[in-house]
């Protein structure tokens, strides 16, 4: 067996590898505001999986935020119901009926450990107010590209930004 590398050059090339391997890493660690972002968004599917639906509306953008309660009145019209739009918000941010209705139907869906332990999750690009963290599931060819948002100083989550199209598409079914 030949060896590629001479006996003089095999620390340059091993301090490189290593580089390049640590770099991903680091960028987390040496940027605190890609750091936020990845806790926040881990914090969301954590609360998902305990059940803890006040936590879970703490951590999404003011835009899915407002998508989730136009989707829940637009279903209550349907069926003849009218809700106010303030009274939901206020519903979902204190957990009550209607956003325990809605995640209950949510996770018989989506099992956050999907996201939490069958996924690596990369940072992405962070520019001013707005973040992207690749989650690739274990079995998926392309990660999925969780869009972050700056609002009011927390990290939140966009899942309307991220999944929007998806979303109405299945409720279109």
């Amino acid at each position: 067996m030949k060896i590629w590398v001479k006996k003089g050059y095999r620390v340059p090339v091993f301090l490189i590898a290593l580089w390049w391997c640590v770099t991903p890493v680091c960028a987390q660690v040496l940027n605190p505001e890609m750091g936020a972002a990845v806790d926040a968004a881990d914090a969301l599917f954590k609360a998902m999986k305990d059940g803890d639906y006040p936590a879970v509306w703490t951590y999404l953008t003011e835009k899915t935020r407002r998508e989730i309660v136009e989707s829940v009145s637009g279903r209550a019209k349907k069926m003849g119901l009218t809700l106010d739009a303030v009274a939901l918000m206020e519903d979902f941010a204190g957990g009550g009926p209607y956003a325990k209705a809605y995640w209950d139907a949510f996770l018989e869906r989506f099992n956050p450990d999907m996201v939490l332990v069958e996924s690596t999750w990369t940072p992405g690009e962070l520019k001013g107010d707005r973040a992207t963290i690749l989650i690739r599931h274990r079995k998926a060819e392309k990660p999925a590209v969780l869009e972050m948002r700056k609002e009011s100083g927390q990290w939140r989550v966009g899942l309307d930004e991220t999944f929007g199209h998806i979303q109405r598409y299945i409720l279109r079914q």
